[in-house]
């Protein structure tokens, strides 16, 4: 799965750590968890961010599998939401 932040950047769900931070939800590449974060999309308040956040994972665990049960029939998108 894809997500597209607010701001048009494409991010590989796979290969990224999404994170609630407080009225943002933010990433950071798998490779370098130390390094540097990208913001998703920001919120008004905590809870529209946990929200978004809960819904980007409750999108990718609903993803179709093929029959083997480990390889995807696409990669669809995740756009975040602007409110």
């Amino acid at each position: 799965m894809r997500i597209i932040s607010q701001n048009g950047m494409d991010f590989p769900y796979e290969h990224v750590v999404v994170i609630l931070d407080g009225c943002a939800v933010i990433c950071r590449p798998v490779s370098d968890m130390s390094g540097r974060y990208y913001t998703l999309g920001t919120y008004k308040t905590e809870n529209r961010a946990k929200s978004v956040f809960q819904s980007i994972h409750r999108d990718y665990e609903n993803l179709p599998h093929m029959e083997d049960g480990q390889n995807f029939y696409n990669t669809p998108c995740f756009i975040m939401p602007e409110v």
